[in-house]
C-alpha cells in the first residue's frame, strides 16, 4: 500500500523539459503526463542530445490531455524515446476537466490504430481518440443551437452528465443555470447535463475532442478551428527550421470574420526570408482549409503570450494584436 509523488515546478519543465524525463527515469515512476506540447518539447529535446542518461521502462501510463492531441506528436515522442525504453504502448490520450472532477475519458493509444480525419473538414491533422467515457459518466455531443443529439460522427458540444459531476460554480447562480442544467430540447433524456464549451464527436463509442466552441471560427461560410490551423502550420511540408510558436484567431475586420496567424520564428531567420515563410504558411492553410489568412504576421520567438507552463494564450494574443502590440512588417534580427 502507499506510494511515492513527485511534484515539479511547470517553470522548470519549461526551462528545461528533459528535466521531466529525467526524474521519470530517477524515481522509475509508473505514472505521469502533460499537455500535448509537453510531448513536443521533450521530442525536440531528446533529439538534440546523443548522450542522456535516461531509463524510461518504468514508465507505464503517459497521459496526454488539457489540449487536442495530435498524432503527429505522439509519434514522434515515441520514436525519439524508444532509444530510452519507452513503451509506446504506455501512451493515454485523454480528456477531461475540474467541473467534472477532471477524469472524463480515456485510452491507451496504438500507433497501429488510424486516427480519423475531421469530419467537416478536408486535408486536416488526424484525430487521436480520447478512449470511452469512465464508469458512471454519460457523454453525448448535442447541437448547441438545437439542443438536439447530434449523430455518430456529427460534431456537436460534449455534455455530461453523472455522479462526478460538479454542482456548480460557488454564488454563481444564473451561470450555473446555463451551464450545469442543461437539458436536450426533445426530452430524451430527463438528465441535466453539464456544458462543457468544447467541441468533439464520437465514433463507435470513443470521443474526439475538435476544440473550444468559443474558439470556433468562421471564414466564409466555414467552420475553422485554430488547433487545426496552428496544428497544420506545425506539420506543414514547407515548415522550414526556425519556425518556434504560432497563435490563430479570428477578429472582426470590416464587418466580417477574418483569420489572422501569428508566428514566431528564431534568431538566427534570415529578414530575406520572411515573406517566404508567410507565403509557405498562406499555402498550407488555403490548401487544407480552403480559406485565406487576412494576415500572418511574423515576430520574434518568445513573443506570444504564454501560461506558466508554457502554452500560448490565444486569447491574451487576440488581446495583443487588437492592441497594435504585433507588426505585420516586422523583422527578425
Amino acid at each position: 500500500m502507499g506510494g511515492t509523488c513527485v511534484l515539479m515546478d511547470p517553470m522548470s519543465f519549461v526551462l528545461k523539459p528533459l528535466r521531466w524525463l529525467s526524474l521519470i527515469s530517477q524515481y522509475q515512476a509508473t505514472t505521469s503526463g502533460g499537455p500535448n506540447f509537453a510531448y513536443k518539447l521533450c521530442t525536440e529535446a531528446l533529439l538534440s542530445h546523443d548522450d542522456l542518461e535516461l531509463d524510461l521502462s518504468s514508465w507505464s501510463l503517459a497521459f496526454v490531455g488539457s489540449e487536442t492531441v495530435r498524432k503527429d506528436t505522439l509519434v514522434a515522442f515515441s520514436e525519439a524515446a524508444a532509444r530510452y525504453r519507452f513503451n509506446k504502448n504506455a501512451l493515454y490520450p485523454c480528456y477531461g476537466l475540474a467541473e467534472a472532477s477532471l477524469f472524463v475519458s480515456g485510452g491507451f493509444y496504438s500507433n497501429d490504430t488510424t486516427p480519423h480525419e475531421h469530419p467537416e473538414k478536408f486535408k486536416t491533422p488526424e484525430q487521436v481518440s480520447c478512449g470511452k467515457p469512465a464508469n458512471g459518466i454519460e457523454l453525448i455531443i448535442v447541437d448547441p443551437l438545437t439542443r438536439q443529439l447530434c449523430p455518430p460522427r456529427e460534431v456537436g458540444e460534449v455534455w455530461l452528465s453523472g455522479s462526478s459531476i460538479s454542482e456548480g460554480y460557488f454564488n454563481k447562480p444564473k451561470l450555473n443555470e446555463q451551464v450545469f442544467s442543461a437539458q436536450l430540447e426533445d426530452l430524451q433524456s430527463e438528465s441535466k447535463f453539464l456544458r462543457t464549451g468544447d467541441y468533439g464527436y464520437l465514433s463507435e463509442g470513443e470521443l474526439y475532442v475538435v476544440g473550444r466552441l468559443k474558439d470556433m471560427m468562421i471564414i466564409n461560410g466555414k467552420n475553422v478551428y485554430p488547433e487545426d490551423i496552428e496544428s497544420c502550420i506545425d506539420i506543414c511540408p514547407h515548415q522550414r527550421t526556425g519556425l518556434q510558436g504560432t497563435s490563430a484567431f479570428s477578429c472582426d475586420i470590416e464587418s466580417d470574420e477574418k483569420l489572422i496567424v501569428v508566428q514566431e520564428v528564431g534568431k538566427n531567420t534570415q529578414t530575406t526570408s520572411i515573406e517566404k515563410i508567410k507565403s509557405d504558411i498562406k499555402e498550407c492553410i488555403v490548401g487544407s482549409f480552403g480559406v485565406c489568412p487576412h494576415e500572418i504576421l511574423i515576430i520574434k520567438g518568445r513573443g506570444l503570450p504564454r501560461t506558466s507552463s508554457g502554452k500560448i494564450q490565444r486569447s491574451k494574443a487576440k488581446t495583443m494584436y487588437l492592441n497594435g502590440h504585433f507588426h505585420s512588417r516586422q523583422t527578425v534580427e
